[in-house]
């Protein structure tokens, strides 16, 4: 968002005579070394070509040594005579127009004022290219075509800035039809507008901008001849570089907000980024009315050291003010609270006044945003379930992941109670059936509820709690994979395929990362498992597993 013009009506018509129409020789050779350059080559002989540079403007002949020319069409090179970087073009293969060779870019320049004010031109230019003549060279025409470049400048936007006072100008394009329909363009008059921000728009499907609305940036050693040449807009943005986008809004906020030369030596770029980017003055961080850094941020100078040690960003300040009456910044910094999100933050200070714990106490217990968004949720879940809070294991477990995991169960289980009957009414008995076989130390088990899934899922740190209500749905099938001796401890999570007899995937921890495959750790039950399936899942009148005549498995195991 830009910042508001503030120059009286009455003083805009003197102060836009102060602007020069066009820009001046040097601004001009300087624009035109940022456009690609080119040496144009034409063929005399199959053994000769002459070569002109666009950069230095020479022009001179060569003969080709060895089999072949070492440059070919658009190949990248440098100039021989001026040591430009520069791209090889055949002049033969342009065609007559040379649009190939039409280039835009938008531009502003930066220019000192007599009263030590800060003029800003900005508009686009634009790079043609013609035919035209070179003569003199003793050919048996005495004259050869050549592209020569002409540019021109769109001026578009105007800027005067001084510390206090801002105001931008604009030149909009009209059009107008003759007599005979067709459309004639022209230049309106300067018009002043309410708010100083970007000279281009960004680029949209409606309305094509050159660079994406971007700009280079000319002239800024003028700044230093003017009243905001202590901006550090040239700190700020990096002068090097080819394409900007906010130069003119920083210096349009500078001229009301000095203060954000502090902020950028001091290194507060995020600042500076949301006013930028979002307009943001955030005022609910910094006072644009102190003249000292700590009071900028309404801190003192020992808690604006302990920020800047931290690094914390900026943002974390309305955080900490929120329980800055149980907390100082030193030990919010110290205990993580400024990695947490403001409504997580909030959420905290109330629960820890609700159950009359100390806030430092529980950001230390949190210990970061993931345990501190558990604990929450557990709480939440731990009311629900009229668990005891009062008592402090409750409030605060040990094993919080466990804790909270085996509330989400009991909540599911609660929530869903009748859909959990019909389920183990109906699919859960035909699945137990069909697929639950203990054997060579191995056992496979159908999940009770989709909460059992979910904790499978989070014991493994693999994504099959994702697959819950697929599959009390009946859309898929999981299964868990266990060792006879320990059934209650997760060790593999199967998915079986629409046929019921194939794996779709098997999975430990982690998803068996760095691992050997289960099809091969659990080799020996699989072969008896699989089988056992495709022939129908047989079982006798007691309900045991009946096994192929061609598999040996022994009694005891099954």
């Amino acid at each position: 968002m830009a910042e508001k013009c503030n120059v009286p009506p009455e003083d805009r018509a003197r102060l836009l005579h102060l602007f020069e129409d066009g820009l001046t020789p040097e601004e001009e050779a300087e624009a035109v070394k940022h456009f690609d350059q080119y040496l144009f080559y034409h063929r005399l002989t199959n053994r000769k070509r002459l070569y002109l540079c666009t950069s230095c403007g020479n022009c001179w002949p060569e003969e080709r040594s060895g089999s072949g020319w070492v440059t070919a069409h658009n190949s990248p090179g440098y100039c021989p005579k001026c040591r430009e970087r520069i791209t090889y073009k055949a002049v033969g293969r342009l065609g007559q127009t040379y649009q190939s060779l039409h280039e835009e870019h938008n531009a502003i320049f930066l220019r000192a004022c007599v009263d030590g004010a800060l003029l800003i031109t900005g508009g686009r230019i634009v790079a043609n290219y013609e035919p035209g003549a070179l003569s003199g060279w003793p050919m048996a025409d005495d004259e050869r075509i050549f592209p020569v470049p002409t540019f021109d400048y769109w001026e578009r936007r105007r800027y005067y800035i001084k510390p206090g006072q801002i105001q931008c100008w604009k030149r909009n394009d009209g059009e107008y039809k003759g007599a005979w329909g067709l459309r004639y363009s022209y230049r309106s008059n300067w018009e002043a507008v309410g708010t100083a921000g970007e000279p281009n728009p960004s680029d949209s499907v409606m309305a094509r901008q050159p660079d994406n609305g971007a700009y280079m940036v000319f002239g800024w050693d003028a700044l230093a001849e003017t009243e905001v040449r202590y901006s550090a807009v040239d700190q700020y943005f990096d002068p090097t570089c080819q394409l900007f986008r906010g130069v003119t809004t920083y210096l349009g906020h500078y001229a009301k907000r000095p203060q954000m030369e502090y902020l950028v030596k001091l290194g507060h770029h995020q600042i500076i980024d949301a006013m930028l980017d979002y307009g943001r003055t955030s005022s609910d961080i910094i006072n644009w009315r102190a003249r000292t850094p700590a009071g900028m941020f309404r801190l003192t100078k020992a808690q604006y050291k302990a920020f800047q040690d931290s690094k914390a960003a900026p943002k974390v300040l309305p955080l900490w003010r929120k329980v800055s009456d149980e907390i100082t910044l030193q030990e919010f910094l110290a205990l993580g609270g400024s990695c947490l999100q403001e409504s997580t933050l909030t959420q905290l200070a109330e629960r820890a006044a609700e159950h009359h714990i100390k806030l430092t106490k529980l950001l230390r217990y949190c210990d970061g945003p993931r345990r501190a968004i558990t604990w929450l949720d557990y709480i939440r879940m731990s009311e629900q379930l009229n668990l005891d809070l009062t008592h402090p294991e409750v409030l605060l477990p040990k094993n919080l992941q466990e804790r909270h995991d085996n509330a989400v169960s009991q909540v599911e289980y609660q929530s869903n109670i009748e859909a959990i009957k019909q389920y183990r009414k109906g699919r859960y008995k035909k699945l137990c059936r069909r697929y639950e076989l203990e054997a060579a130390g191995y056992r496979v088990i159908v999940p009770q509820h989709g909460g059992e899934i979910r904790a499978e899922g989070a014991a493994l740190r693999h994504c099959v709690g994702g697959y819950a209500k697929r599959h009390m749905e009946g859309k898929t099938t999981i299964l868990f994979l266990r060792r006879a001796d320990a059934a209650d401890k997760p060790l593999c999570t199967i998915e079986m395929m629409e046929d019921g007899t194939t794996i779709r995937q098997i999975h430990g921890y982690h998803n068996d990362i760095g691992a050997v495959s289960p099809k091969i750790t659990y080799r020996a039950f699989l072969d008896i498992w699989l089988p056992w399936l495709k022939h129908g899942s047989p079982r006798d009148q007691q309900g045991r597993p009946v096994l192929p005549r061609n598999q040996k498995l022994n009694k005891e195991a099954v």
